[in-house]
């Protein structure tokens, strides 16, 4: 009898998977690449090798010397390591190892070395499969809770174990104190004994102030701080600060923060994650040399944005007049620090008391019995690392200032304003309603703020409710300002041709400066009759009188004194009679093209027959533009200057009414010495540009009309803000009418500057290549 045998036909037993083979990395895949081309194709692989050399030397020719030399000591040890690996090879294919006492071979260098590279495959294994075990987790949202769950309590275990309070341990006497620590226990521990710990507050302070061993733990912890972080902090600061070169020629450029301190706090952290420094240190290490622009304040309108915090703003500005101060209020939300935590708990016992009915708390003098009642823990001789606590009260007469607080009054406004400015003088500052951090507001770039129609203009504002009787009158002067209407005529041609040479196609600028008719230049003062005896030391030729002329001005310090010296020296001039303007060409003056400025010319001016000359950018370029239009030189800068400081002192009110409102209050937030009013700062001008070196703009550009009585034609790139252009885009028309020939200038800058941040710092003149061609501007 058979047994039955039933066999289940199709299934075969599952084959074990074989081991994963390691990922190759790029290197072998190309190193197996090259040995491949090199048995297959030769001829290939020697194109390949010349291709490699040729583009290893054009790379080691472009070398600096220490680099190369850098080259040369990773090539040696490159080449160490290749016949230390040949040789561990040769090692490999050695006869077998001799056997220990157990039977275990004995280990050696090659041995050990294919040990380290198992070892190494079994690390990289092991990353694949916990990197696709966390995809698992990942794309399952009931995992990856449980897996957070197990590190949440993975950690919470750690803690318990380790977390052991620094200051009662002995092996930490006399390191730090570590504030943190008891600071977040400070609620838990008065709670339930109020015998263990001194904590106090001093608010409106940076620091904690301490007494006793703590202190000196304290002082011991900046200086550790001072020592480690100190040189750092320079050195960041340094790098990530900005030259901005003074105005006087010889000095030495000032270092300006573009970012707020905060920002700059969090690079740094960034760039060295090992350092532990606080805001606070990080803020008081910064070196003497850098110029602060920016701080921010968070809005708690009690502590930093009210009248006393504006009074403060403006004396420091007043005390350094160095620093450009500006402060920012985001107003996201109060801040919270380490003696807020220490203020709480004392603010804490004492609601609880007062709710309690335990006391009676009316005034500061009422905390103070209270907190040295309850709170208070004298010092003990017995032990030395007893905590101590204790309470002081400040009284009205040990605070000492300078002016008494009921003469500050509160700006209008206040909760509505973002950005505030100090004056240079005491008491007053400046407002606006939102911050702006275009180039312009943060830099301090010349030029108009892009997001003007949003932060409104600037605003003066006082919080002292006296005010001198010098902005009494300036504020008068400024709202019984007569208006003058200036009458604008559009002197646009059309499009035409002159017989025998080219003429320039219809300029398509925004406006055409006509002044009102008014006397002459100089006509307007009485002069003093005769000269005084002074007159016959002064030199009369051409180039010692000018000389002698800036060596007056530049003593004066106010616009009268400079108006003394018109009235002295102006009768002199009749003496020094200019040249009429004649066309110019790049050739007659032997000049060069300055290729910068030719890439700033509008499409359509000129035709492209004028060309911008090369004008030395020291400061003076109006004059020495004018001086070459005039001249044929720019020698001749200086009495183009002194001149123009004439026509200005002497016809006041007629260049301060020349524009429009809206016109005015761009060319004045243009100049470098903005003021509040078109008056003050065109008088703060006049007083700047009788200084070689300083730069002009419009206002003396319409006093170079006047004075060659020709029509000059400022032409500014298509660049930049729209206010700047539709300000310097014009034709200056003398009020005299005009003897000479058209100037045509190109407003053109020294800086790399993105073109929506554009404005121009530099004045050149376009004249065509020849005598021979004449372009004319209509």
């Amino acid at each position: 009898m058979q047994d039955n045998v039933v066999t289940l036909s199709g299934l075969r037993p599952k084959a074990p998977k074989p081991p994963p083979t390691p990922r190759k990395t790029n290197a072998e895949k190309c190193r197996e690449y090259r040995e491949r081309l090199k048995k297959e194709d030769p001829e290939k692989d020697q194109l390949r090798r010349q291709k490699n050399h040729a583009n290893a030397k054009k790379w080691r020719d472009n070398l600096e010397p220490e680099e190369k030399q850098r080259q040369r000591e990773l090539g040696r040890l490159r080449q160490q390591q290749r016949r230390q690996k040949l040789k561990e090879k040769e090692n490999v294919c050695s006869p077998a190892p001799k056997t220990g006492k157990k039977g275990q071979p004995t280990p050696t260098r090659a041995s050990a070395k294919l040990h380290e590279q198992k070892e190494a495959h079994k690390r990289e294994l092991a990353k694949v499969r916990q990197a696709r075990r966390r995809e698992k987790i990942k794309s399952n949202p009931q995992k990856l809770r449980r897996e957070r769950e197990k590190r949440r309590r993975r950690y919470q275990e750690k803690k318990a174990k380790t977390n052991v309070n620094a200051c009662d341990t002995p092996e930490r006497k006399g390191s730090r104190t570590p504030w943190r620590v008891i600071f977040q226990d400070a609620k838990k521990k008065l709670n339930k004994c109020r015998n263990k710990l001194a904590l106090i507050k001093l608010d409106f302070l940076k620091r904690i102030q301490s007494r006793g061993d703590v202190n000196k733990t304290k002082s011991y912890y900046i200086r550790k701080k001072q020592q480690t972080c100190g040189h750092l902090v320079g050195k960041f600061l340094n790098e990530v600060a900005v030259d901005i070169p003074f105005q006087k020629s010889g000095a030495k450029p000032k270092k300006v923060l573009t970012k707020t301190m905060n920002d700059l706090y969090i690079e740094f952290k960034q760039k060295y994650p090992d350092i532990k420094i606080s805001p606070t240190t990080f803020k008081r290490l910064r070196p003497d040399n850098i110029l602060l622009v920016n701080s921010t304040n968070d809005g708690c309108s009690s502590q930093y944005k009210s009248r006393l915090p504006f009074l403060h703003l403006s004396q420091l500005q007043a005390m350094h007049r160095n620093l450009k101060l500006r402060r920012h209020y985001f107003g996201a939300g109060h801040g919270k620090s380490l003696c807020d935590s220490a203020g709480g708990t004392v603010k804490n016992c004492a609601t609880r008391a007062v709710a309690a009915g335990k006391t009676r708390i009316q005034s500061a003098q009422d905390l103070l019995e209270f907190c040295n009642r309850e709170l208070l823990i004298p010092p003990s001789q017995l032990c030395s690392d007893h905590v101590v606590r204790s309470f002081e009260l400040i009284t009205s007469e040990e605070v000492v200032r300078d002016m008494s607080v009921d003469d500050v009054k509160a700006v209008k406004g206040t909760q509505s304003i973002h950005s505030v400015i100090p004056s240079e003088e005491e008491g007053n500052i400046r407002v606006r309603l939102l911050s702006c951090f275009c180039p312009v507001c943060l830099v301090g770039e010349r030029g108009v703020c892009e997001n003007q129609e949003f932060t409104l203009d600037w605003k003066s504002a006082s919080v002292l409710k006296k005010a001198s009787a010098q902005k009494d009158q300036l504020s008068t002067a400024r709202t019984t300002r007569p208006l003058t209407k200036v009458p604008r005529k559009c002197q646009i041609k059309t499009k035409g041709k002159s017989k025998g040479r080219p003429v320039l196609e219809a300029l398509q600028l925004n406006s055409v400066f006509t002044p009102p008719a008014i006397e002459t230049a100089y006509e307007s003062h009485q002069l003093n009759g005769t000269l005084s005896d002074e007159s016959d030391n002064i030199p009369m030729d051409r180039d010692n009188f000018f000389s002698h002329v800036y060596s007056e001005l530049s003593v004066c310090n106010s616009v009268e004194a400079v108006q003394k010296v018109v009235n002295k020296l102006y009768p002199l001039f009749k003496n020094f009679q200019l040249p009429s303007v004649t066309p110019k060409s790049l050739l007659g003056v032997n000049g060069c093209i300055d290729r910068v400025a030719k890439e700033l010319i509008p499409e359509g001016v000129g035709c492209g027959l004028l060309y911008p000359v090369l004008v030395q950018s020291d400061g003076n370029c109006v004059p020495r533009t004018l001086s070459l239009a005039v001249f044929g030189t720019e020698d001749m800068h200086l009495e183009v200057r002194c001149r123009i400081v004439f026509e200005l002192a002497s016809n006041i009110n007629y260049y301060v009414n020349s524009l429009d409102d809206s016109m005015s209050r761009v060319l004045c937030e243009t100049s470098n010495q903005m003021c509040d009013t078109v008056r003050e700062t065109f008088l703060q001008e006049l007083l700047e540009i009788k200084s070689l070196g300083t730069f002009m703009g419009l206002w003396q550009l319409m006093a170079a009309s006047n004075i060659f009585c020709s029509k000059i034609v400022s032409v500014y790139p298509s660049k930049g803000i729209a206010c700047h252009r539709k300000l310097f885009n014009r034709v200056l028309v003398p009020r005299n009418g005009m003897s000479s020939s058209p100037i045509t200038i190109l407003w053109s800058s020294t800086r790399d500057l993105p073109e929506a941040y554009w404005t121009a710092n530099h004045v050149v003149l376009l004249v065509p290549i020849s005598d021979e061609i004449i372009v004319e501007v209509e």
